[in-house]
């Protein structure tokens, strides 16, 4: 109540204004009195800018140095990167790489196994269309249609020894490599880390 009523009213006594007593408004009596106020409202002002200020600069302060903390970060990324030379496909080719070495046994005696009964053995398709195609000259001239369908023999005939021949190639050539395969490894789980890392799905 004796807050509230210091707005309300002013008590006078026999000798003084009562609110002269309180300490609180002795400087607003001094400052009236040396007629100083619009020098004490531009001091608030230019206070007030101050602090201001002061707070922007704290504020630039801890963003300098957050970025200089970035650029460290961002510095260490890209020396990461270029120091792993990452090439666009490569994972696939070494995921692809990985599963040939991991199974040459297997590839190795199915292209073997594929070659022989398309081209290299005795009886082989390869033998069967030729003789198949020597049936049906011999009566190639009772019937056109049997022309037609030793021609599509003909193409037949190329396509069977064309991938035999390949089937040879490929497996004369496969070797299994420990080495290899452990370099293949590696490569792909530091790609694969990497990816991880950065949150990507493709290099």
């Amino acid at each position: 109540l004796s807050r509230v009523s210091e707005l309300l009213l002013d008590l006078h006594g026999q000798h003084q204004h009562q609110r002269l007593l309180h300490p609180e408004s002795h400087l607003i009596y001094l400052d009236a009195f040396g007629k100083v106020n619009p020098i004490l409202n531009k001091y608030i002002q230019t206070y007030q800018t101050y602090f201001d200020l002061n707070n922007k600069l704290e504020t630039l302060n801890d963003q300098k140095q957050s970025n200089f903390e970035k650029q460290d970060l961002y510095n260490y990324q890209i020396n990461e990167l270029e120091k792993a030379n990452l090439q666009e496909g490569e994972l696939e080719e070494l995921k692809s790489e990985r599963k040939i070495q991991e199974n040459v046994e297997n590839i190795y005696e199915a292209t073997q196994s594929a070659g022989n009964l398309l081209y290299s053995k005795q009886d082989s398709i390869l033998e069967k269309i030729i003789r198949a195609k020597d049936k049906l000259n011999k009566i190639s001239s009772l019937d056109n249609k049997f022309k037609e369908w030793i021609n599509d023999l003909d193409s037949t005939q190329i396509t069977i020894e064309e991938i035999g021949k390949l089937c040879e190639q490929y497996y004369s050539y496969l070797e299994f490599d420990a080495n290899k395969l452990e370099e293949i490894r590696n490569r792909e789980a530091e790609i694969e880390w990497l990816l991880k890392k950065y949150h990507m799905k493709s290099v």
